[in-house]
């Protein structure tokens, strides 16, 4: 299995393999998962960087949310 294959945790970091605290992941765990689940990244207040983004290893792109703390740190 190479790296493309292996499957990716929503509720970590792509970057940090830390918890990222997403709404939507969270939502999922209660059972109550649906795309109207809110995250904290869904603010108009979270700013993304080209450089937190280019982090992103590209096999978990738009599959797991980066943490406050990789954002923050960008």
């Amino acid at each position: 299995m190479n790296n493309t294959d292996e499957m990716i945790n929503a509720s970590l970091c792509p970057i940090c393999q830390q918890d990222n605290n997403c709404g939507e992941t969270l939502a999922c765990g209660t059972g109550a998962c649906n795309t109207a689940a809110v995250c904290w990244c869904n603010s108009d207040e979270v700013q993304f960087s080209a450089q937190v983004l280019n982090k992103v290893p590209d096999n978990a792109k738009g599959k797991a949310c980066i943490c406050k703390r990789c954002v923050a740190a960008s």
